[in-house]
């Protein structure tokens, strides 16, 4: 027989046994945020959660694939969350992975990993041409809420496709006639956009069915301008026009007519610029408040800088300052010919392409503009600039497209990423897109993820059309950050 003392000693054992049976492993991790790009040197934060069976307090490690696996932090309470940061110190693709263990020692598996770039100018994916046609892109991109995106293309189509660049469905021009002014997603939902041949199409986003369409009569390369009312307004070589959200017309006027998108500011007022080279102002009814002789061409897009105050390039290479309600304030030193919309960064200043292949940050004192810095390129810059802000780094990157960049020795495009103190980050060569005959090109879009979307053209390995690029942060909180003042490309500085 078993003594007293060996008895309690098996059963303790036994105990001990089944405990340890019953304790389980914590369930596998799941990612609440990680990253999809990061910057060299830029920390940045990862977020975990598990559950443990038995409720037990859980500690987390990482494998952030470049050989660095971490410590096991801190216990915290089954099913809350983790955070971690890290800071890659080279570029590459990395493959992140989590591991979570209970106060048992008992771990989970590797979660899933997930993919993370650290470095910009990465091209993530790209809108391919079919067997039957080239998709190149010299229009802008419109992104909705939930990324959805939405381009037109030089063969005379829109196409929808997801953050991940899936395509939904495309929908074509009446006589296929391209696609130079951009799709704009309007605040009732509705998606507008123009063909080169005169006609203006309402789509539904859900399907790609046409809705409604009006003839302008002549050539259209601008953009819509749409209002939190739903008052849309065009430029075109027939006159600008204004009509309701069917598409009825509101009203023309012939004599004010170019390549310029029409911009609304926070007072409702329209500004617009004309091939024989008139600045205007007009309020909703196209009545002309007031206008202002530059005496060149005005191909560049206003924008409204906040304060009362618009801006716009024109072909004599300076950049014009405007009151809402004054009229012309100051003008800049003369550049190369400015066709692309000026954007505002988050200290307020103003950023411009130059056609001779400059981006040029300019400070404005409230009466006389001048320049900042400059950056050089040996491109030709026709793009509008799109403004991004870092807030673990505390600046801003400006992204803008150079068209005829010399990269590797060979033609081709470059999305340039440029810090708001002048200084380079990185150049993203991309396919070569010809500008349409007025120079004009894709500019930069921003999506919800931080990634950037640019059209570009087709290459000799058929890529190209619109790519998606590597790229971190979010866009600036200014008036005017990008080309068409904010990612529905509605050309209104409210009713974003």
């Amino acid at each position: 027989m078993l003594s007293m003392k060996k008895y309690s000693w098996l059963l303790f054992l036994l105990i001990v046994a089944l405990a340890c049976s019953k304790n389980r492993a914590p369930q596998d991790p799941t990612y609440l945020k990680a990253p999809m790009v990061m910057i060299p040197g830029v920390p940045d934060t990862f977020e975990v959660a598990t559950e443990d069976p038995e409720g037990d307090e859980v500690q987390y490690r990482f494998n952030f694939g470049d050989g660095t696996i971490s410590s096991f932090g801190d216990y915290l309470p089954s099913g809350d969350t983790y955070k971690t940061t890290y800071t890659y110190n080279r570029t590459g693709e990395f493959y992140v992975k989590a591991q979570a263990q209970d106060r048992h020692k008992r771990s989970s598996n590797w979660s899933s990993a997930v993919r993370v770039f650290s470095g910009l100018g990465r091209i993530i994916w790209q809108l391919l041409p079919d067997d039957d046609y080239d998709c190149e892109v010299v229009s802008t991109p419109a992104v909705d809420e939930q990324g959805n995106i939405y381009v037109g293309c030089r063969e005379g189509h829109i196409h929808a496709l997801t953050a991940n660049g899936n395509e939904r469905w495309r929908f074509s021009a009446k006589y296929h006639d391209e696609f130079i002014s951009s799709v704009v997603i309007a605040p009732n939902g509705k998606l507008y956009c123009a063909d080169r041949g005169g006609y203006l199409y309402r789509v539904n986003p859900i399907n790609g069915t046409k809705e409604r369409e009006a003839y302008l009569g002549d050539e259209i390369t601008a953009t819509l301008a749409i209002s939190p009312s739903n008052k849309l307004f065009i430029n075109s070589i027939a006159g600008l026009h204004a009509y309701d959200e069917n598409l009825n017309l509101l009203w023309r006027i012939d004599s004010i007519c170019g390549v310029s998108s029409v911009a609304i500011d926070e007072a409702g007022y329209l500004y617009v610029g004309t091939e024989d080279g008139y600045f205007y102002s007009l309020d909703t009814l196209g009545n002309i408040r007031w206008r202002y002789n530059i005496g060149d061409e005005v191909i560049s897009s206003p924008a409204i800088i906040g304060q009362g105050k618009i801006c716009v390039g024109a072909q004599d290479g300076r950049l014009y300052l405007f009151d809402r309600n004054t009229g012309f304030i100051s003008r800049s030193s003369s550049y190369g010919a400015i066709s692309s919309t000026p954007v505002v960064g988050t200290d307020g200043k103003i950023y411009a392409t130059t056609e001779d292949g400059r981006l040029i940050k300019f400070r404005f004192d409230g009466s006389v503009i001048d320049e900042e810095w400059t950056f050089s390129t040996d491109g030709y810059n026709s793009s509008s600039p799109a403004v991004v802000r870092l807030p673990n780094a505390g600046y801003d990157i400006v992204y803008f497209k150079v068209t005829w960049a010399k990269k590797s020795q060979e033609d081709m495009d470059s999305l340039y990423m440029v810090k708001s103190d002048g200084s380079r980050l990185a150049a993203a060569p991309i396919p070569q897109a010809s500008p349409s005959d007025e120079g004009l090109v894709s500019s930069p879009m921003l999506l919800p993820s931080g990634i950037i979307v640019i059209g570009a053209g087709i290459d000799e390995d058929d890529t190209g059309g619109l790519v998606a690029i590597s790229a971190r942060g979010s866009l600036a909180l200014t008036p005017w950050p990008l080309f068409r003042g904010n990612p529905k490309n509605t050309g209104c500085v409210t009713g974003k």
